[in-house]
């Protein structure tokens, strides 16, 4: 959306290409992310993962 608009692509420094978290990635990064999830069951942080972030690190704090 941004690219096709002028203006607001010619203020984007740099491109990032973002891709979802592996589920490794994610059993290593949410316990880190918040206290919340430091003591959690890794089996716990998988199941949130694959029924609501899907990978998103984004979508976690929802």
């Amino acid at each position: 959306m941004l690219r096709r608009e002028p203006m607001l692509s010619s203020r984007i420094f740099i491109w990032q290409h973002f891709t979802r978290l592996t589920p490794s990635e994610v059993l290593e990064a949410i316990p880190l992310f918040h206290p919340v999830w430091a003591d959690a069951d890794p089996d716990d942080i998988a199941f949130a993962d694959s029924h609501a972030a899907h990978g998103n690190f984004r979508a976690w704090p929802s």
